[in-house]
């Protein structure tokens, strides 16, 4: 995958390496550019033979914020006591984070944990299945994955405001939290 604005003067494109993970779903852990502005990315696929098609859609674009103290401003905020963390993945600190939930951008936070494929999918869908609801959110039953998935992503809202995604891909749960109200 390649990420890069396009801006004569922003940094060059970065590339990407995916890692398939199972079931067409394809992964990687990227660091966001650290000039704030608008970026774009393209995916590349090579052959065995060294054969490349670029597959490009204009609206695959990352938003990098930047600016002074708390949401919206590039800060990250800190990991909210009612958001639980599955066991036994060690996790990272918060990191400002841009996301899509509920048909809206939301300029927040993200915690993510290390790889452990040893824990099934199942037992992390089923965790935050329960656990969030329990906490007060309230669980967007569409995004309950179905059995025997590999990778999902669960929405959870809790007032009118507050948002918090779970995505479980190739073995490690990332966690984006923030407020529609923001974004």
């Amino acid at each position: 995958m390649y990420i890069g604005s396009g801006s004569p003067t922003a940094p060059g494109p970065v590339a990407v390496d995916l890692a398939a993970s199972g079931g067409g779903l394809w992964t990687a852990a990227v660091t966001a550019p650290s000039v704030p502005g608008e970026y774009h990315y393209t995916v590349g696929l090579f052959s065995a033979g060294g054969h490349r098609d670029v597959i490009d859609n204009d609206g695959w674009n990352v938003l990098v914020a930047s600016g002074g103290s708390g949401q919206g401003s590039g800060q990250p905020q800190p990991l909210p006591a009612d958001v639980p963390l599955v066991p036994p993945f060690n996790y990272s600190n918060p990191v400002a984070a841009t996301f899509q939930a509920e048909g809206k951008t939301v300029y927040g936070s993200e915690v993510s944990s290390n790889r452990r494929p040893d824990v099934p999918p199942s037992a992390v869908s089923q965790f935050y299945a329960v656990r969030l609801p329990r906490a007060g959110w309230t669980l967007d039953q569409t995004t309950i994955p179905a059995a025997g998935a590999t990778a999902f992503t669960l929405v959870a809202t809790s007032g009118a405001v507050r948002v918090c995604v779970v995505q479980f891909a190739d073995g490690a749960v990332h966690i984006f939290y923030g407020s529609l109200a923001q974004g």
